[in-house]
This record gives structure tokens, C-alpha cells and sequence, in this order.
């Protein structure tokens, strides 16, 4: 239990001990233990002596929101001159992830345009050869149902061979069951790169998952096996 109870070790005005002061007390009191800060002094130009810039991350089962909260001190000479110091205070929070809210929606109905590497692909995941000559001919779709706020995302691929339904929350782990594919079960993770969704699936098969990403109205969509890449892009739907 932290014993702070955000006092001011130093017992003077708003300055980079105050503002370090203030996080610890934000973290221990409110947030809990898995609260951590950093903490980036900014000089600003002009009017101010400096904008103390300070990031608080916390995990959390609630939607990312962010938190703007502005300190100021008393007005102070220097160089004969009034002066106002700022202190900006920026908490940012959300489940192992700076924000969903600022993400790229997925939602909608994408249908494949391109792809490479497909049958390559599959024989590393042991497909038989004349399941390969199928999967090879089907022309995929893809419908996506993302909720930014939550991570709550859900893709069912569709062809007129077989579906595969896949449901879950970016950044945290499931088990992954892969049977429509190679009948495989996988731990798997989809989190963010960037824009990118980012998915490890640990299992039988070293190096295997996918990314995800947006281009305009195409999305993008790369997988991996051991050493094999395979690439398709879709189209979304009007």
C-alpha cells in the first residue's frame, strides 16, 4: 500500500517532482499496481518555461479513454519577465494498448481480388493435394465485425467450399480451433502493430499467423507458416 497519498516530497510549487509526485500518488491510489508512467519533459517555445508531458497507461477491462488535465503554478520572474509554467498531464487508458479509440475500423464485407502463394502455403500445413486444387480455386470472403472501444472483433471467412468463423479480443489470448483449416488448435493473439492487426498462432507449426492492414478500400491480408508467405487482397464491398 503506498503511503504517499500524493504529498510533495519537495513541499514547493508545480515542478518535475510535484508532476512525478502526482503520477505515483494517480497510480497507487487509483489505478493499482499494474499502472506504470513515463514521464517526458517538453521545451516549449515562447511563453511558457515548460510543458511537463507525462503518459499514464493503465490496464484495464474498460473501453480506452483519455484523460487531458492541465496544472499551472503562480506566474514567476525570470529574466525580468512573467512567465506562466504549464504541466500537461496526459492519461491514457486501456488493456496493454495506448488506445482503440484512435485504431482503424475493420468492419465491413471485403471479397478477395488477389492472391499468391496459396498452394506453397498449404502444403506446409500438411493440406493434401487435392484439397489444395479447391482452397486454390475458391474466391473468399471476408466479413468483419470490429468494435474499436472494446477490441471486440469478429471474421467469418466465406467461400462455397467452407466457413471459417474466428472471434476474439485484440490483445488478449484464446485457443484457437483450426479444424475447418488443418484441424490443428492454436494459442492464439491478434494485437496491434501500428495500423496492422498482427496475429501468433502457437502451435504444432513453428512461425505460424497473419497480418491484417488497410489500404484505401483494399484489405490486405498476409500468412505465414515456418518459412512460407502467402498474400491475398480483398475488395471492400459497396
Amino acid at each position: 500500500m503506498c503511503s504517499c497519498k500524493g504529498k510533495n516530497p519537495s513541499g514547493k510549487g508545480f515542478h518535475k517532482p510535484t508532476v512525478r509526485s502526482f503520477l505515483h500518488s494517480l497510480r497507487c491510489q487509483r489505478f493499482g499496481p499494474d499502472a506504470h508512467f513515463t514521464h517526458r519533459p517538453h521545451p516549449v517555445r515562447a511563453l511558457s518555461t515548460e510543458t511537463e508531458v507525462a503518459q499514464v497507461k493503465v490496464k484495464s477491462e474498460q473501453a480506452a479513454v483519455f484523460l487531458c488535465r492541465i496544472l499551472t503554478r503562480p506566474e514567476e520572474e525570470e529574466g525580468g519577465a512573467k512567465v506562466s509554467a504549464r504541466l500537461a498531464i496526459v492519461c491514457v487508458f486501456g488493456k496493454n494498448k495506448r488506445s482503440n479509440m484512435s485504431k482503424p475500423n475493420y468492419s465491413g464485407t471485403f471479397h478477395m481480388v488477389e492472391q499468391q502463394n496459396m498452394d506453397t502455403y498449404l502444403a506446409a500445413l500438411d493440406i493434401n493435394f487435392a484439397l489444395r486444387k479447391i482452397v486454390c480455386l475458391l474466391k473468399p470472403s471476408k466479413e468483419i465485425t470490429h468494435d474499436p472501444a472494446s477490441g471486440a472483433m469478429k471474421i467469418r471467412t466465406v467461400t462455397t467450399f467452407k466457413n471459417f468463423n474466428m472471434d476474439f479480443t485484440i490483445g488478449e489470448e484464446f485457443t484457437e480451433d483450426l479444424g475447418p483449416v488443418d484441424g490443428r488448435l492454436c494459442q492464439t493473439t491478434v494485437s496491434w502493430e501500428g495500423d496492422k492487426l498482427l496475429c501468433v498462432q502457437r502451435g504444432e507449426k513453428e512461425g505460424r499467423g497473419w497480418t491484417h492492414w488497410l489500404e484505401g478500400d483494399k484489405l490486405h491480408l498476409e500468412m505465414r507458416v515456418q518459412d512460407i508467405v502467402a498474400k491475398q487482397v480483398f475488395k471492400k464491398g459497396d
